[in-house]
């Protein structure tokens, strides 16, 4: 039992700047975009010397938290490091089942087609048709067809304005790909599939939410009835295309 536990190290001056600096970013104290003051004035403030304030912008730019440039350092909350990494880390580890990815699929794009519905604009709706016109212009091209059918729902995601379901939806945006690749080929899936994209812009454009949320359910559903056939229960993940 002894050899479960082991001793804990004690903070480095470096790790406890990290923390201090962190704390300040998520809780707002820094804001995106502001500069930090130059590593001699952090360390004179934290009263260390330069090389440990070093190491710790280093980790913090690690982090995602900090970008480091010529002009100096800046706060940047790097969204992808907290949300679509760890995810996408985590899928690959434990895998999921074809189930699990639908019913995430549908908590997720039934809200944001009602966000979209309510929130859209003129803008977003073109990126909408746009996508859907490729779709259809290459319904036979499988990597054009499932590259503007993701760039569709994602089109719907962003004019949904929220950041963090948009983040979430991005973390299982390449799983999405890896399963629509093997429903792609079938004719009767892709046509399927265009006209309940028509019938979730049709409702968005009509600013009606109840509208918009139903037909994203009911193409959600269509699709996974579609290839459920193709696919394996538990999906194996390519860590690289999802990242």
């Amino acid at each position: 039992m002894e050899d479960l536990f082991q001793s804990i190290p004690q903070v480095t001056v470096g790790d406890e700047i990290v923390r201090q600096l962190k704390t300040l970013i998520l809780s707002g104290d820094l804001q995106p975009g502001q500069r930090l003051p130059s590593e001699t004035v952090l360390a004179q403030r934290f009263g260390v010397s330069r090389p440990s304030v070093r190491e710790a912008l280093k980790a913090l730019a690690a982090l995602g938290l900090v970008e480091r440039t010529r002009e100096g350092t800046f706060v940047r909350m790097d969204e992808r490091k907290f949300l679509v990494e760890p995810f996408a880390y985590m899928v690959a580890l434990k895998k999921i089942t074809l189930d699990e990815l639908f019913e995430t699929r549908r908590a997720l794009e039934a809200e944001l087609a009602g966000l979209a519905a309510e929130r859209a604009t003129d803008e977003d709706l073109e990126q909408m048709q746009a996508e859907l016109d490729r779709m259809r212009d290459h319904a036979g091209e499988a990597d054009i067809f499932v590259s503007s059918n993701v760039g569709f729902h994602m089109a719907i995601a962003r004019a949904a304005r929220n950041r963090v379901l948009y983040q979430m939806l991005r973390a299982v945006r390449g799983i999405v790909v890896q399963t629509q690749r093997q429903g792609a080929p079938l004719d009767a899936v892709v046509q399927q599939s265009i006209a309940d994209h028509e019938h979730i812009l049709d409702a968005i454009r009509r600013r009606d939410r109840p509208a918009a949320v139903q037909a994203m359910i009911q193409h959600l559903d269509n699709v996974h009835k579609g290839i459920v056939h193709r696919v394996a229960p538990e999906i194996e993940i390519d860590l690289e295309e999802t990242l």
